[in-house]
Order: structure tokens, then C-alpha cells, then sequence
């Protein structure tokens, strides 16, 4: 059955989300820091604790999915964050059990990481970028050019699955990490600035 939202519960929803993006922006910049500045922890020992980071934030990103439908609290986006969620929950479990049990954890943690983090590029193209390309043209091509690279990093991590490529993609993930709040600030920023300057023509 579809919920439908009443125009005296807009107001809450907006409330909801402000506060949302406002405790999401300083969690995902806090742990970009910290991600960066202990890289060198989780690559100790053949990257024995990787897979526990990466596998973690993607489930940190399926909650992220579950909070965004639970907050919009409607049929069509519970149907798309379900799946996004679901997603990357599986992705995550796997990446934290599985390489423990296999010969060469590493190859099998990069393998998974490389597939997911072009997974979740190409959403972010098909989804957000394309949802804002016309209102916001030059973020939007910004965050294009970013995603391609990310998904560049992450065939070469799948081709090359060592220790370097791993710590080059720690460095991508935490720099990820901090600017996956950033870009929405952007895109607004953007919005508003075109809108005002096509009202003073």
C-alpha cells in the first residue's frame, strides 16, 4: 500500500531531513579524516584489517539508503533505498567474512571493493548527477569527471590487487568520504546562484 504524505507534514519531513544531512555531513567528513590519516593501520599485515574498513562502510551506506526512505517515507524511494541498501549490506558482510577464509584475503577484498565502488559510482551518474544535470550543469560535470576516475582507480585496484593499489584507494575512499556530503551543498549552491541570476535578467 502507497503512504501518501499530507502538505501539514511537509514542514516535519524538511525538519527531518535538515537535521539528517546536518549529522550525515559531520559523520561521513569525520570519518574521511580519520580513514586517511590511519591508512597505514588497516594496510598492517597484507591488509589484515581492510576488509573490516571497507566492509563496514558499505554497510554504513546501506543505513545511509534505509534513514533516506525511512525519512521520505514514500513507496517509490522505499523501493529504490531498499535495493541500494540491500546492496550494499550483502556487499558488506561479504567483504568482512568472506577473504578471512580464503589463501589470499587481499585479492579477494580488492576484487569486491573495485566491483562495489563502481557499482555505486554508476548510481550516483544514473541518479544524482542526471537528476541535476540541467540545474545544476557545472557541479554536475565536476562530480561526472569524479565518479569516472573513481571508476578508473577501481578497474585498475581489480587488475592490480595489492598493497599499493589498496592504499591508493584508502586515500580515494577517505577524500569520498568527506566530499559525498559536500556535493549536495554544491549542487544547492548552484541551484541558487543560476536562479538568482536568471531572476535579475
Amino acid at each position: 500500500m502507497e503512504i501518501r504524505i499530507n502538505s501539514s507534514e511537509i514542514p516535519y519531513i524538511f525538519k527531518k531531513m535538515k537535521k539528517f544531512k546536518l549529522i550525515k555531513t559531520f559523520v561521513l567528513i569525520a570519518l574521511g579524516i580519520l580513514v586517511i590519516c590511519f591508512r597505514d593501520v588497516f594496510l598492517k599485515n597484507d591488509g589484515e584489517y581492510l576488509n573490516i574498513l571497507i566492509g563496514i562502510t558499505m554497510i554504513l551506506f546501506a543505513i545511509n539508503a534505509i534513514l533516506e526512505g525511512l525519512i521520505f517515507d514514500k513507496k517509490n524511494i522505499w523501493v529504490k533505498q531498499a535495493l541500494v541498501s540491500l546492496i550494499n549490506l550483502i556487499f558488506g558482510i561479504v567483504t568482512i567474512f568472506v577473504p578471512k577464509v580464503c589463501t589470499n584475503p587481499l585479492l579477494i577484498t580488492c576484487i569486491l571493493w573495485g566491483v562495489w565502488s563502481i557499482l555505486n559510482e554508476l548510481q550516483e551518474i544514473i541518479v544524482k548527477i542526471a537528476s541535476h544535470i540541467k540545474t545544476a550543469p557545472l557541479i554536475s560535470i565536476v562530480n561526472l569527471l569524479e565518479s569516472i576516475a573513481v571508476i578508473v582507480f577501481s578497474i585498475l585496484l581489480i587488475v592490480e590487487a595489492n598493497l599499493h593499489a589498496a592504499l591508493v584507494h584508502v586515500i580515494i575512499l577517505g577524500i569520498e568520504l568527506i566530499l559525498e556530503p559536500i556535493w549536495n551543498y554544491l549542487f544547492a549552491f548552484e541551484i541558487s546562484l543560476l536562479s538568482y541570476i536568471k531572476n535579475k535578467k
